[in-house]
Protein backbone atom coordinates (compact mmCIF):
# COMPACT_ATOMS: atom_id res chain seq x y z
CA UNK A 1 0.00 0.00 0.00
CA UNK A 2 1.22 3.21 -0.64
CA UNK A 3 1.53 5.73 2.09
CA UNK A 4 -1.04 7.70 2.27
CA UNK A 5 0.43 11.65 1.79
CA UNK A 6 -0.48 12.99 4.95
CA UNK A 7 1.63 11.07 6.95
CA UNK A 8 5.10 11.97 5.02
CA UNK A 9 6.83 14.44 6.29
CA UNK A 10 5.13 15.36 9.57
CA UNK A 11 6.47 17.89 12.17
CA UNK A 12 5.29 18.24 15.68
CA UNK A 13 3.81 21.49 15.62
CA UNK A 14 2.03 22.16 18.90
CA UNK A 15 2.04 19.54 22.59
CA UNK A 16 -0.05 21.31 25.14
CA UNK A 17 3.19 23.00 26.46
CA UNK A 18 2.73 25.58 29.51
CA UNK A 19 4.79 27.50 31.44
CA UNK A 20 3.94 28.27 34.72
CA UNK A 21 3.11 25.12 37.60
CA UNK A 22 0.59 25.14 40.73
CA UNK A 23 0.78 22.75 43.04
CA UNK A 24 0.85 19.18 43.20
CA UNK A 25 -2.30 17.33 41.20
CA UNK A 26 -3.04 13.61 39.67
CA UNK A 27 -1.59 13.23 36.32
CA UNK A 28 -2.30 10.63 33.67
CA UNK A 29 0.36 9.60 31.00
CA UNK A 30 -1.19 9.20 27.89
CA UNK A 31 0.36 7.20 24.84
CA UNK A 32 -1.27 6.91 21.55
CA UNK A 33 -0.55 5.40 18.06
CA UNK A 34 -2.45 6.09 14.76
CA UNK A 35 -2.81 3.71 11.73
CA UNK A 36 -4.63 5.02 8.68
CA UNK A 37 -5.54 2.32 6.13
CA UNK A 38 -7.34 2.40 2.66
CA UNK A 39 -10.90 0.87 3.33
CA UNK A 40 -10.84 -1.09 0.18
CA UNK A 41 -7.71 -3.16 0.88
CA UNK A 42 -9.56 -4.43 3.59
CA UNK A 43 -12.46 -5.92 2.37
CA UNK A 44 -13.31 -7.81 5.75
CA UNK A 45 -12.53 -7.01 9.14
CA UNK A 46 -14.17 -9.20 12.14
CA UNK A 47 -14.73 -8.17 15.22
CA UNK A 48 -16.30 -11.49 16.73
CA UNK A 49 -13.07 -11.31 19.50
CA UNK A 50 -12.84 -7.59 20.00
CA UNK A 51 -16.62 -6.38 21.19
CA UNK A 52 -16.97 -7.93 24.43
CA UNK A 53 -16.52 -4.72 26.32
CA UNK A 54 -18.86 -2.06 27.00
CA UNK A 55 -20.26 0.27 24.36
CA UNK A 56 -18.98 3.99 24.38
CA UNK A 57 -20.92 6.40 26.25
CA UNK A 58 -21.10 8.84 23.15
CA UNK A 59 -19.85 9.32 19.31
CA UNK A 60 -19.88 6.94 16.49
CA UNK A 61 -17.17 4.92 16.49
CA UNK A 62 -16.21 1.62 17.60
CA UNK A 63 -14.06 1.21 20.80
CA UNK A 64 -12.38 -2.17 21.35
CA UNK A 65 -11.66 -2.91 24.93
CA UNK A 66 -8.77 -5.56 25.79
CA UNK A 67 -8.26 -8.33 25.84
CA UNK A 68 -9.31 -8.60 22.28
CA UNK A 69 -8.64 -9.73 18.38
CA UNK A 70 -9.36 -8.06 15.64
CA UNK A 71 -8.86 -9.92 12.32
CA UNK A 72 -8.10 -7.54 9.54
CA UNK A 73 -8.74 -9.45 6.23
CA UNK A 74 -4.71 -11.42 6.28
CA UNK A 75 -3.67 -9.70 9.43
CA UNK A 76 -4.26 -9.83 13.07
CA UNK A 77 -4.02 -7.35 15.98
CA UNK A 78 -4.45 -8.34 19.41
CA UNK A 79 -4.75 -6.44 22.30
CA UNK A 80 -3.68 -8.30 25.84
CA UNK A 81 -3.14 -5.22 28.27
CA UNK A 82 -0.40 -3.65 28.45
CA UNK A 83 0.94 -4.46 25.52
CA UNK A 84 0.10 -5.21 22.19
CA UNK A 85 1.02 -7.41 18.72
CA UNK A 86 0.35 -7.38 15.15
CA UNK A 87 0.52 -11.28 13.91
CA UNK A 88 1.92 -11.76 16.98
CA UNK A 89 5.00 -9.77 16.42
CA UNK A 90 5.95 -5.66 16.18
CA UNK A 91 6.03 -5.72 12.56
CA UNK A 92 3.60 -2.99 11.36
CA UNK A 93 1.55 -5.23 8.36
CA UNK A 94 2.28 -2.87 4.97
CA UNK A 95 -1.17 -1.92 4.30
CA UNK A 96 -1.36 0.02 7.68
CA UNK A 97 0.51 3.55 7.64
CA UNK A 98 1.66 3.84 11.45
CA UNK A 99 2.72 7.18 13.07
CA UNK A 100 3.01 6.94 17.32
CA UNK A 101 2.95 10.49 18.68
CA UNK A 102 5.22 11.72 22.02
CA UNK A 103 3.47 10.48 25.17
CA UNK A 104 2.07 13.41 27.10
CA UNK A 105 0.89 13.93 30.95
CA UNK A 106 -2.24 15.51 31.58
CA UNK A 107 -3.81 16.64 34.41
CA UNK A 108 -7.21 14.16 35.80
CA UNK A 109 -9.83 15.58 33.92
CA UNK A 110 -8.46 18.36 32.07
CA UNK A 111 -7.86 18.06 28.26
CA UNK A 112 -4.67 17.57 26.23
CA UNK A 113 -3.90 18.04 22.97
CA UNK A 114 -1.58 17.02 20.38
CA UNK A 115 -1.11 18.32 17.15
CA UNK A 116 0.84 17.40 14.33
CA UNK A 117 0.92 19.44 10.91
CA UNK A 118 2.65 19.59 7.96
CA UNK A 119 3.38 22.17 5.50
CA UNK A 120 2.00 22.27 1.57
CA UNK A 121 3.28 23.35 -1.39
CA UNK A 122 1.37 23.19 -4.61
CA UNK A 123 1.62 24.93 -8.02
CA UNK A 124 -1.06 27.75 -9.09
CA UNK A 125 -1.56 28.42 -13.10
CA UNK A 126 -1.59 31.88 -13.89
CA UNK A 127 -3.72 33.60 -15.87
CA UNK A 128 -0.94 33.99 -18.71
CA UNK A 129 -0.27 30.52 -18.53
CA UNK A 130 2.82 30.61 -15.59
CA UNK A 131 2.99 28.02 -12.73
CA UNK A 132 3.27 29.84 -9.12
CA UNK A 133 4.42 27.54 -6.21
CA UNK A 134 2.01 28.20 -3.27
CA UNK A 135 2.07 27.08 0.07
CA UNK A 136 -0.72 26.22 2.93
CA UNK A 137 0.84 27.10 6.27
CA UNK A 138 1.51 24.62 8.99
CA UNK A 139 -1.18 26.84 10.96
CA UNK A 140 -3.97 26.92 8.22
CA UNK A 141 -6.87 25.64 8.60
CA UNK A 142 -7.11 23.61 5.49
CA UNK A 143 -3.65 21.90 6.30
CA UNK A 144 -3.33 18.59 6.48
CA UNK A 145 -3.20 17.58 10.13
CA UNK A 146 -3.82 15.32 13.20
CA UNK A 147 -5.12 16.27 16.29
CA UNK A 148 -6.66 14.43 19.31
CA UNK A 149 -7.76 16.28 22.00
CA UNK A 150 -7.94 14.25 25.25
CA UNK A 151 -9.76 14.11 28.70
CA UNK A 152 -9.21 11.28 31.36
CA UNK A 153 -11.40 11.61 34.59
CA UNK A 154 -11.92 8.95 37.33
CA UNK A 155 -14.96 6.91 36.14
CA UNK A 156 -18.14 6.72 38.40
CA UNK A 157 -20.92 4.21 37.88
CA UNK A 158 -18.71 2.16 35.64
CA UNK A 159 -18.53 -1.16 35.04
CA UNK A 160 -16.05 -3.56 37.49
CA UNK A 161 -12.50 -3.10 36.32
CA UNK A 162 -12.87 0.19 34.51
CA UNK A 163 -11.35 2.92 36.21
CA UNK A 164 -11.42 5.59 34.07
CA UNK A 165 -14.04 8.07 31.49
CA UNK A 166 -12.19 8.91 28.69
CA UNK A 167 -13.10 11.72 25.87
CA UNK A 168 -10.98 11.24 22.38
CA UNK A 169 -11.77 14.43 20.19
CA UNK A 170 -10.44 13.74 16.80
CA UNK A 171 -9.30 16.82 14.05
CA UNK A 172 -7.86 15.13 11.35
CA UNK A 173 -7.51 16.46 8.30
CA UNK A 174 -5.75 13.63 5.12
CA UNK A 175 -4.67 14.11 1.68
CA UNK A 176 -5.94 12.04 -0.31
CA UNK A 177 -5.42 13.66 -3.71
CA UNK A 178 -4.75 16.94 -5.34
CA UNK A 179 -5.94 19.07 -7.98
CA UNK A 180 -6.06 18.88 -12.07
CA UNK A 181 -4.02 21.65 -13.67
CA UNK A 182 -4.81 21.73 -17.17
CA UNK A 183 -1.68 21.01 -19.56
CA UNK A 184 0.27 19.85 -16.53
CA UNK A 185 0.96 15.56 -15.74
CA UNK A 186 2.77 15.86 -12.70
CA UNK A 187 0.36 15.65 -9.42
CA UNK A 188 1.46 18.74 -8.06
CA UNK A 189 -2.55 20.96 -7.62
CA UNK A 190 -3.80 22.18 -4.95
CA UNK A 191 -4.03 19.35 -2.24
CA UNK A 192 -7.56 17.74 -1.92
CA UNK A 193 -8.21 16.59 1.61
CA UNK A 194 -10.72 14.98 3.68
CA UNK A 195 -11.64 14.91 7.13
CA UNK A 196 -12.44 12.56 10.43
CA UNK A 197 -14.14 14.81 12.74
CA UNK A 198 -15.42 12.67 15.54
CA UNK A 199 -16.06 12.58 19.21
CA UNK A 200 -15.63 9.02 21.60
CA UNK A 201 -16.21 8.57 25.15
CA UNK A 202 -15.25 5.17 26.59
CA UNK A 203 -15.01 3.29 30.04
CA UNK A 204 -11.31 2.69 30.24
CA UNK A 205 -8.59 0.70 32.37
CA UNK A 206 -5.61 2.24 33.57
CA UNK A 207 -2.41 1.25 32.18
CA UNK A 208 -4.06 -1.05 28.98
CA UNK A 209 -4.42 -0.28 25.50
CA UNK A 210 -8.15 0.48 23.78
CA UNK A 211 -8.37 0.60 20.22
CA UNK A 212 -10.73 3.52 18.67
CA UNK A 213 -11.84 2.56 15.21
CA UNK A 214 -13.60 5.61 12.62
CA UNK A 215 -14.56 5.73 9.28
CA UNK A 216 -14.42 9.24 7.39
CA UNK A 217 -16.26 12.42 7.43
CA UNK A 218 -17.05 12.49 3.59
CA UNK A 219 -15.42 9.93 0.77
CA UNK A 220 -14.73 7.05 3.35
CA UNK A 221 -11.75 6.30 1.46
CA UNK A 222 -9.50 5.45 4.34
CA UNK A 223 -10.30 4.07 7.63
CA UNK A 224 -8.41 5.73 10.84
CA UNK A 225 -7.04 2.98 14.03
CA UNK A 226 -6.37 5.05 17.03
CA UNK A 227 -4.63 3.08 20.07
CA UNK A 228 -4.79 4.16 23.37
CA UNK A 229 -2.58 3.67 26.82
CA UNK A 230 -3.71 6.28 29.89
CA UNK A 231 -1.82 5.37 33.08
CA UNK A 232 -1.24 6.87 36.42
CA UNK A 233 1.48 9.10 36.43
CA UNK A 234 1.14 10.16 40.20
CA UNK A 235 1.42 13.09 41.58
CA UNK A 236 2.95 16.06 39.60
CA UNK A 237 2.77 19.60 39.34
CA UNK A 238 0.07 21.35 37.90
CA UNK A 239 0.06 23.12 34.70
CA UNK A 240 -1.39 26.36 34.22
CA UNK A 241 -3.44 26.89 31.31
CA UNK A 242 -1.39 29.34 28.57
CA UNK A 243 -2.72 33.12 28.39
Amino acid sequence: MKTPHFLLGLNLALLSCIPAMLPAAEAVKIEAVLYLFKSNSIPKINFSKALSGPAPLSGDGIVISPPATIDFDREELALSGAAYTWNGGQVVPPRFSEMATPTIIALVGQPATIRITVPVQFLEKMPDGSLLVREIPQDSPGAPRYQLTLVAQPAVGAPSGYDLKVACQMDIATMQGREKISGVDLDVGRPITSRFDKRVEFWSKSGEWFGIMAGQKESGDYTLLILLKVSSAGDTPALAKSP
